[in-house]
């Protein structure tokens, strides 16, 4: 009897760190290889961003107003861009990403569809866009 007691008193700790083992949490990406994902991401939204526009340069929505015709779009100045990754506090592997951008509405105007669409279309409004995405489990969400 004492020498199954004396088992059982040394596979009950071993079992017990074992579990405490699987309860810990994986290791945390390290900073860098969280914010060069955070660039591949961004770089794909963007993307997605401009090619989900219901109106393109190619094909502007058209209004007319004061008697002349007005072709217009949004676009996303790429080169605005700019991104921000941060650690949340006391949490281990959750980051925080921003995500920044200008997004202009194009206009282009004439008398007729026709020259409002072929016209030059020049930038009007600007609205400085911000997004914040998480970091957790390996990948970036919305």
């Amino acid at each position: 009897m004492m020498k199954n007691l004396n088992r059982y008193s040394i596979m009950i700790p071993v079992i017990l760190s074992l579990w405490a083992l699987s309860l810990s949490p994986c290791q945390a990406d390290d900073p860098d290889t969280v914010n060069v994902k955070f660039q591949e991401f961004v770089q794909e939204w963007v993307a997605k961003l401009q090619s989900s526009y219901l109106y393109t340069r190619d094909n502007p929505e058209i209004v007319e107003a004061k008697n002349q015709y007005i072709a217009r779009y949004y676009h996303i100045d790429e080169t605005s861009v700019q991104t921000d990754v941060k650690k949340s506090d006391g949490s281990s592997g959750i980051y925080t990403g921003v995500l920044q951008y200008n997004e202009y509405l194009f206009q282009s105007a004439g008398s007729t569809r026709q020259l409002a669409e072929t016209g030059k279309f020049e930038p009007g409004p600007m609205r400085q866009m911000i997004e914040i995405f998480l970091y957790e489990k390996g990948s970036w969400v919305r």
